[in-house]
């Protein structure tokens, strides 16, 4: 956790801006600034930030600079915030009170990290409960958070701070402090409260779960420099925000940020999370809106200056807890309304909270029409069409016998006639003809390879027996290029139509099978079960229970696997072949005829999206329960 102790130092700075000497007060417009932190688990994405290039990203942003600094000392963290050396600082919601704000240093709470939820603990020596530490002596950092917390456990028991004594220790010094047989009761903040805790004759009798809310660990900023800088504000909270998602993130990139925070805070990812879970977060600008908005945060604050008027935190002439002003977001002030010098704000977050709710809107929710989907959907057939349109009119320009980018009516013509006029050597239309054997051969090639699919990926999902058998050697089979075979499969099945389909069925057939026995494999195990228990065979399981289920996966499979069967066609037919798609694409090359080409090369791809698309359409119709959750 972090120091709430009035230092010798606080006190001096205080006095001198007391008096006048406040160098931040009379900020003005400007273009860098300095952010001072120190070392806490609620405060670390700080440094992470300022090291991820987060910072800078949204500095940059809004055209300013802005430098994180790590002060070892806490306290001395605020003195020099106090002073004017730092526009912001990472600080308590008690210390931003007694230190800055009492010092005569309008403070805006712009930040709301944390609170601690079981950071900071009371730990006794032969004692089970709170009510036993009457009459010791308590080791604590005195007047910071751990006194705070002392005073408000006291209080839950009916003691009183007269009851106990309190010996001054410093937080690198309460651990090996614990140890010594005369101490017996210590107060202390993670990490030193987690070692402590470690001790066998330790025992947790209060801790900060029991006050929630009542300790804050804010960024403060001097609110004259906010108010003239209002894009230092925005940039500090879209830092925040996303280093803190980031840090939330249950994935890979979330471990890496909290292990990366756990090494600059000293510790280990374990050491790190276990801070954390004591650690209440707010993740998002509306947990903080929320927290901030509700009235608890007058009654703790209240709460707190009690303790500080009580403890002379406020300065040892102040007469009242009401002589500082503590202004709420509701508009609300605590204490003096012509002396506010603690502010919190929610403007900045709610801001944030708009711009996450725009991006939501803007990115996840729009969903075009039918006839924006179509318009959308043209646009880049429409550009490529302009595009190539322009390149072949700037290449005839330049060469009028070119032949890589013939224009689109030259194209036309030889389409019209490989489509429609009989060819001189075998009177056959081309176009149709090649269409026809490549399509033949496709089909048998995905048909054989489906039905493959369907019944061993269905035998090895549904029988064990079958998976240990079979499933390795499929996982292996599905791992070999299928075009290295290629020479292999015209050896053994010659140049004929047999090779060309087997390559096509042995380059699918194996994806689908895998597929599908995964698919099997995430059915409910409970389906099963109920089917069994009511006296389905296995033959009945598998075609009443599990062939429905898996079908529209296997059509999907079989729409996934329609561009890896026309390249193994192509392939095949540019090889060893003497009609067909791919043989006339490889055929007119030596000739360069891109006017044959490229219509072939469209004329292929329009097959595979139609009966993509025919694909889909029969699944919809067939099995309409499996795509109900579609978003269009």
């Amino acid at each position: 956790m972090k120091f709430f102790a009035r230092t010798l130092t606080g006190l001096l700075t205080a006095a001198v801006i007391a008096a006048g000497f406040n160098s931040a007060a009379g900020a003005a417009p400007k273009k860098e600034f300095n952010i001072a932190w120190t070392i806490y688990v609620g405060w670390m994405p700080w440094a992470y930030a300022a090291q991820a290039g987060i910072v800078k990203k949204w500095a940059d942003k809004y055209g300013i600079t802005i430098n994180v600094t790590q002060i070892n000392d806490y306290v001395e963290s605020i003195n020099q915030y106090t002073a004017g050396k730092f526009d912001g600082v990472t600080v308590t919601n008690m210390d931003a009170l007694t230190i800055p704000a009492a010092g005569g240093v309008d403070t805006t709470a712009l930040i709301l990290g944390d609170f601690s939820n079981g950071n900071d603990g009371i730990v006794l020596k032969k004692g089970k409960t709170l009510a036993d530490i009457k009459g010791r002596k308590v080791n604590l950092v005195e007047l910071s958070v751990s006194h705070y917390l002392l005073a408000r456990g006291l209080a839950a028991v009916k003691l009183k701070e007269k009851d106990i004594k309190i010996v001054n220790t410093s937080d690198a010094d309460i651990v090996a402090a614990f140890k010594a047989s005369d101490v017996t009761a210590v107060v202390a903040w993670n990490p030193q409260l987690l070692e402590i805790k470690g001790n066998p004759d330790a025992t947790l009798v209060y801790d900060s779960s029991k006050i929630p809310g009542e300790i804050q660990d804010l960024l403060v900023v001097n609110t004259e420099t906010l108010k003239d800088n209002p894009s230092l504000g925005k940039a500090l909270v879209g830092i925040w925000y996303e280093t803190i998602g980031l840090m939330q993130d249950p994935g890979d990139k979330g471990k890496a940020a909290r292990e990366a925070m756990a090494k600059l805070s000293g510790t280990d990812l374990a050491g790190f999370e276990a801070q954390l879970k004591t650690t209440r977060m707010f993740y998002t600008p509306k947990e903080t809106v929320g927290f901030l908005s509700s009235p608890d945060l007058a009654k703790t604050m209240d709460l707190v200056r009690t303790f500080c008027f009580e403890h002379a935190l406020l300065g040892e002439k102040v007469k009242s807890k009401d002589a500082i002003g503590i202004a709420m977001p509701s508009g609300e002030v605590l204490g003096s309304k012509q002396n506010v010098k603690l502010r919190f704000d929610t403007t900045f977050s709610k801001h944030a909270m708009r711009r996450r709710s725009r991006a939501i809107r803007r990115i996840m929710n729009i969903v075009p029409g039918r006839g924006s989907r179509l318009a959308l959907a043209l646009l880049p057939f429409v550009v490529i069409a302009l595009v190539y349109v322009v390149g072949s009119a700037e290449r005839r320009a330049a060469n009028p016998d070119d032949k890589l980018l013939p224009p689109i009516s030259e194209m036309a013509q030889t389409v019209h006639r490989l489509a429609f006029e009989p060819d001189r050597r075998s009177e056959e239309t081309v176009l149709w003809t090649d269409t026809a054997a490549s399509l033949q051969r496709l089909g048998l090639g995905l048909g054989i390879a489906t039905l493959i699919g369907l019944v061993v990926g269905l035998a090895i999902g549904l029988l064990p027996v079958v998976g240990s058998t079979f499933a390795s050697l499929i996982a292996v089979l599905s791992m070999i290029p299928p075009m290295a075979v290629l020479p292999i499969l015209f050896i053994v099945f010659g140049l004929g139509e047999l090779s060309k389909v087997v390559l096509i069925v042995f380059g699918v057939a194996p994806f689908l099978v895998r597929d599908l026995a995964l698919a099997v494999g995430n059915l409910p195990a409970e389906q099963l079960v109920k089917a069994q228990s009511l006296g389905a065979s296995t033959w009945q399981l598998a075609i009443r229970v599990v062939l429905p289920q898996v079908m529209p996966r296997l059509i999907e499979a079989v729409r996934l696997s329609l561009g890896p069967a026309f390249l193994f066609l192509i392939s095949a037919e540019a090889i060893a072949a003497d009609v067909g798609l791919g043989y006339r694409i490889f055929l007119m090359r030596r000739y360069l005829a891109m006017d044959v080409i490229l219509p072939y090369v469209a004329w292929i791809t329009l097959l595979a999206y139609l009966l993509d698309f025919a694909l889909a359409r029969a699944a919809r119709h067939a099995f309409p329960w499996a795509y109900v959750q579609e978003r269009r």
